[in-house]
């Protein structure tokens, strides 16, 4: 029997009274203002003097987004590049450059920066994709934010913001969804929210939970046998491998210490467990399926990826009546680690001659021949990463209000960022997963060139010591950054306003590198090392200029210049590699309007950009395939962008954005730096054109229920892929030691259908994603595929593709109380 209290609680779910916290799950039927923190201030996203999006929960709710796949297209020119194994990489009007170089979009959570700053170990890919259970909106900001949130936001800002905690009403919400994927298999998502007062009007509270499984879709029949490569592989067929589980929560705690002053704690994790790659074996020459639609081939023994994010903040406002001071302490835990059957990087042996019939027994391994105990008859290669970035964020701020005609923010900022990385390659048995032994290397230690050479193994060149792997490697970064910054706003009339900011940073970072391995033997001449370069360290000034015209209450006109950045830093220890690589640099041009038309029914804005880019940091590799970091040359980015929202009738909204953006380089890169590129080549994944029309219907319905209808399609154009690194060691200089053409990889579309139901506390709904169930081709790359594809030169083809998640069918019910 239920107890008083659970019999109130249990009467409360099923009563069906209507409250404000149903409102969420409603698609928004008015032309309603939007306030942003874009500005590091409360403004109406109308009122900024920049180009600002804003998605919010109800948006988010109404599309049924589990992360950003599902709304980067709200977003003009914002791109997303997922990876096969859990990675993203985003990049806002095309300053896009590598995944490993550092990232161009800075990430935050409220007031706590997340992710990577320096380049290396993932730093361009590990964008957290937080589930919206606790968002109550995500702001974009596009072009550099270097002014107000330093380093790494040279392309623009994306930030996460929550939803706080309530001091005077209580009110939650659940949520269960279940999905279907085409071609795949059974997903669910499930989530609950609950806040309000501990103490009334003193202390509150906000708890969230998650749990979802992102359904698979992409199988592996587990059988190869190439004759070409002698890569031979008979594991199990296996169905829907790439899989997620997704689960997490938050917590936060608001305290209102006195009338002007308030505290608030929060913790936020979130934990992904994926079972495979969400990847398509193509032919890089064609982009054609090599196995079939939605297939890959690769050892059972890889796949594996993982990652998760913890968030720490303690913010605290006081209210000096004439400013406002903020502190803001954060600390963020990124952790992800990966299993990638790497085998097409390492070619086992043609069949020819092989296995050696006497001792040395060898195999190829792609630059050189390696020895072992006993000769394996075929082998692949998985390659384990794990990465690991803790980082600690004080920031102090003082505010003027908003309403005098001076206004002035002033900020000390401090960051110490601690990144480890560990990478391990080894030759393992495919039957078993066994790892072979390596025991030496032959003569001659290095055979650059065709990807097969002829079989030789004239004499042992070097004997490594018992226990050596075939590579193992890690290395420690610390990244320091202490800032001050201003920024000042001159009404110089009511209608007129002018703006300037300014950033000066200092930067150090230190690095540490071991390893250990036969392979790091042929590059460095030692079975084992260390690398400890000279600290990294330099200054950064960066600046704003900006003026803003209200033409009328209803219209206003803006113009804007401003500055990023990302920090330069050490390199790999290699002959014939720069010890380190510089500081790269943007600089923004534009000119904007936003307006309010058609008594209120219409907001419109619009507006022109050009991005100049210096100093391109870029990743390349030395004939071993190990990484590291040059500065190209510059490049130019101009296009323009356009959002609107309408309600032409009651109940129906229409929502519409677009944009054009030519990336591209405007010098050749050097020779030297052994990464093609002529001037004129596009940016790597930056679509020229983007496209995204919306409509969503509210009309009542019998019974007192609301009826709830929509759809919006998406275009996303042709990209191209990363630029290519000669990977010779001698440079560019040379048709022959020239990469194959990059690929570009075609646009897609993808229309979504959704329909849902709303009495009083109740929304039920089914939803329709990818509803023509379209291929989109998001990223490329030389994977696990050992197919033997080169190009005339000899050089490695794409031969994996990332791709989008098929026809997706949802039923949700949502309670509210």
């Amino acid at each position: 029997m239920l107890g008083s209290a659970g019999a109130s609680l249990l009467a409360t779910l099923l009563a069906g009274t209507p409250c404000r916290a149903a409102d969420a799950d409603r698609p928004s039927t008015d032309v309603t203002e939007v306030v942003v923190t874009a500005e590091k201030r409360a403004e109406a996203i109308m009122e900024v003097p920049a180009a600002v999006t804003a998605v919010t929960a109800a948006q988010l709710q109404t599309e049924k987004a589990n992360g950003l796949e599902d709304y980067v297209h709200d977003i003009p020119s914002l791109s997303l590049t997922p990876g096969s194994q859990g990675t993203n990489q985003l990049a806002i009007r095309g300053v896009n450059s590598s995944v490993f170089t550092g990232p161009t979009v800075g990430i935050y959570l409220d007031e706590t920066p997340i992710g990577g700053t320096v380049a290396g170990d993932h730093a361009n890919g590990l964008v957290p994709d937080l589930d919206p259970n606790d968002l109550e909106r995500v702001e974009v900001l596009r072009g550099p934010q270097g002014t107000l949130y330093g380093a790494a936001n040279m392309g623009g800002l994306l930030k996460f913001v929550t939803a706080a905690p309530s001091l005077t009403t209580a009110s939650g919400r659940l949520q269960v969804d279940g999905t279907s994927v085409d071609h795949g298999d059974l997903g669910y998502v499930v989530r609950g929210s609950f806040t309000g007062p501990l103490v009334q009007d003193k202390l509150g509270i906000r708890i969230s939970a998650f749990s979802r499984r992102d359904p698979g879709f992409i199988d592996d029949p587990g059988v190869i046998a190439n004759s070409a490569t002698n890569q031979k592989l008979s594991d199990p067929a296996r169905k829907d491998i790439n899989s997620a589980r997704v689960e997490g929560g938050r917590a936060a705690l608001l305290w209102q210490v006195s009338p002007d002053a308030k505290v608030e704690l929060s913790a936020l994790y979130q934990d992904r467990h994926g079972d495979g790659q969400t990847a398509e074996d193509v032919d890089g020459r064609t982009l054609q399926p090599l196995h079939g639609d939605l297939t890959q081939i690769a050892s059972r023994f890889t796949g594996q990826n993982a990652e998760k994010l913890q968030v720490y903040n303690a913010t605290a406002n006081w209210d000096l009546h004439g400013a406002t001071l903020l502190s803001s302490t954060s600390y963020a835990i990124n952790n992800y680690s990966s299993v990638t059957d790497i085998t097409g990087l390492t070619p086992p042996s043609p069949t020819a001659g092989f296995p050696p019939a006497s001792p040395p027994f060898f195999v190829n391994a792609g630059a050189a021949y390696f020895t072992f105990p006993a000769a394996p008859t075929s082998y692949f290669t998985p390659v384990d990463l794990a990465f690991r970035t803790a980082k600690v964020t004080q920031e102090l701020r003082l505010t003027s209000p908003s309403d005098q005609r001076v206004e002035w923010q002033l900020g000390l900022f401090y960051t110490r960022e601690q990144t480890t990385s560990l990478q391990e390659i080894d030759l393992d048995d495919p039957a078993t997963g066994a790892t072979f032994a390596p025991t030496g290397v032959c003569a001659p230690p290095v055979v650059v060139g065709a990807p097969f050479p002829p079989i030789t193994c004239f004499a042992i060149h070097s004997v490594a010591p018992a226990g050596t792997p075939f590579h193992n490697s890690g290395a420690d970064t610390t990244y320091r950054e202490y800032a001050g910054y201003g920024d000042v706003t001159f009404h110089v009339t009511d209608a007129f306003s002018l703006q300037a900011g300014l950033r000066h940073a200092e930067f150090r970072e230190v690095f540490h590198e071991h390893y250990s391995g036969v392979l790091d033997s042929l590059s460095t001449g030692a079975f084992s090392g260390v690398n400890d370069p000279a600290p990294n360290s330099g200054s950064k000034n960066l600046y704003l200029l900006g003026a803003k015209y209200q033409v009328d209450k209803n219209v206003m006109v803006y113009g804007r210049i401003a500055t990023g950045y990302r920090p330069g830093g050490p390199n790999l220890d290699a002959a014939g590699v720069s010890p380190t690589f510089a500081s790269d640099s943007t600089t923004n041009y534009e000119v904007g309007v936003k307006g309010v038309f058609a008594d209120g029914r219409l907001q419109l804005t619009a507006d022109t950009f050009t991005i100049h880019w210096d100093d391109i940091q870029l990743q390349t590799t030395t004939p071993m395939s190990f990484f590291y970091f040059v500065n190209g040359s510059t490049a130019r980015s101009q296009g323009f962008e356009v959002e609107a929202l309408l309600q032409p009738v009651t109940g129906l909204t229409l929502r519409a954005n677009g944009a054009y953006t030519e990336a591209q380089l405007t010098a050749d890169i050097p020779a030297a730096a052994s990464v093609f590129g002529f001037k004129g080549d596009a940016l790597p994944y930056s679509p020229k054109w983007t496209a995204n029309l919306s409509a969503d219907y509210a009309f009542p319905v019998a019974g007192g229920w609301e009826g709830h209808a929509g759809a919006d399609y998406q275009f996303v154009g042709s990209v191209f892929d990363n630029f290519y690194p000669c990977n010779t060691g001698s440079g560019c200089a040379t048709a022959a030691s020239r990469p194959p053409p990059r690929e570009q990889l075609p646009s897609y579309e993808v229309v979504n259908f959704r329909l849902a139901f709303a009495r009083d506390a109740w929304n039920l709904g089914v939803y329709l994603k990818n509803a023509f169930d379209g291929r989109g081709l998001t990223a490329l790359s030389v994977q696990h595929a050992t197919f033997g594809l080169a190009a005339t030169n000899g050089k490695l083809i794409r031969d994996s593709a990332t791709m989008i998640t098929p026809r997706t069918i949802g039923v949700s019910v949502v309670r509210t109380f």
